[in-house]
């Protein structure tokens, strides 16, 4: 399962036409249970029909407009092939589902455009990166978040010693220290071995694999700007430094042989090597908003923060995850209405705000409440 990418969540926005249907359910993966997926959505289906219902649509316009989920209900492989959570986002252009590693509370949404905000915590914080595993006989790539992780194409990329160098390469049992240099570059190996000249030949070996290596991997994730997480046996980590010019190797590795773990291992070891670079840009944009609050280039309160995302002036977004807020905007007067509960004709504001910040550029912290600046469930650091 591919990570939710930011550009996934752009295109699906800016693609909604006419009445849109966003339906959540968390889904069961395996066992005699996963016969209660197709029930719970053909529920989910219903309490959407009585919502465009309740905003006017006739009878036959939504049965019109939600066949395409009908028609998934009893496609059996479908239902038993599924993560902890799935989207459905429906509107006239047709559906478009996702398999997503969220267990989604059950929400059945209706609006002018797609509901997005249970998908925010697989963007903000959690986010894009990728484990390059490295093994002479074998090199794999993943796309991860903190959720998931899937493994990329590398056709075209010599992903083994003897593709690389086009020769037999026996190899070499090392033993090694590192040091650091005095500036911050990267870390050189110090081998030892028994072999002498035999284990300089290998290092140099595995050196140049690493080199041809390096050049695919870089050209695979060109314009991506994602930490990368190395997996290997000690010797491989400061030998790819060497070689590589990635710009952003995160500094933590995942040592040992890659090829004698599950993938879920490597996926669980990477993310704890990764989690503090998201932590620390999550952190660093709070301490941000403290830093200008009082300047007039921060805003907090739904009825703040809407006009300055609808005018695209919102760089930083931080809202309660967990919370629903209903009402309505008006974009011409920047009139903000918050209802108790939800009336027909109502956005969930939250969402707004937040689909206006990702469509301008700017980046979205999902969080608990006590984590948004400002006291309230939504604040935003203001572009300059």
């Amino acid at each position: 399962m591919r990570p939710l990418r930011r550009k996934d969540l752009e295109a699906l926005l800016e693609h909604s036409e006419g009445r849109c249907v966003s339906l959540y359910m968390p889904t069961v993966q395996a066992g005699k249970e996963t016969r209660q997926n197709p029930i719970r959505f053909k529920n989910m289906v219903g309490k959407a029909r009585e919502r465009l219902l309740a905003l006017g649509m006739k009878g036959h316009d939504a049965d019109e407009l939600l066949e395409p989920a009908r028609q998934l209900i009893p496609e059996r492989p479908f239902w038993q092939n599924q993560s902890i959570g799935l989207a459905a986002f429906i509107s006239p252009n047709g559906m478009r589902t996702m398999r997503l590693p969220l267990a989604f509370e059950e929400r059945a949404m209706v609006g002018d455009r797609f509901f997005v905000k249970p998908l925010l915590p697989l963007l903000s914080g959690d986010g894009l990166f990728y484990v390059l595993s490295l093994s002479q006989k074998r090199v794999r790539l993943f796309e991860a978040s903190r959720y998931s992780m899937a493994e990329l194409d590398l056709s075209g990329v010599p992903t083994n010693m003897e593709e690389a160098l086009g020769r037999d390469t026996p190899e070499s049992h090392l033993q090694y220290h590192t040091r650091t240099p005095g500036g911050g570059g990267r870390r050189p190996a110090v081998f030892h071995g028994q072999g002498g000249g035999a284990d300089e030949d290998h290092k140099k070996d595995v050196l140049q694999f690493f080199q041809v290596l390096d050049k695919g991997i870089h050209e695979t994730l060109r314009g991506q700007d994602a930490p990368v997480v190395l997996a290997g046996v000690d010797f491989t980590l400061p030998l790819y430094r060497q070689a590589s010019e990635l710009p952003r190797i995160v500094e933590r590795g995942v040592t040992g042989s890659p090829d004698e773990i599950s993938d879920e291992a490597l996926h669980q070891r990477s993310w704890e090597a990764v989690e503090p670079l998201f932590s620390a840009a999550q952190d660093k944009a709070v301490a941000k908003y403290h830093d200008l609050a009082g300047t007039g280039n921060t805003v907090s309160g739904i009825e703040g923060v809407l006009p300055m995302a609808e005018q695209r002036r919102v760089d930083v977004l931080f809202l309660a995850r967990d919370t629903r807020m209903w009402g309505r905007f008006d974009s011409q007067s920047g009139h903000v209405e918050v209802h108790d509960a939800w009336e027909p004709g109502d956005e969930e504001l939250l969402d707004y705000a937040a689909v206006r910040t990702l469509l301008s550029g700017g980046t979205v912290y999902a969080t608990e409440e006590s984590k948004v600046p400002g006291g309230a469930r939504v604040s935003a650091v203001l572009r300059f």
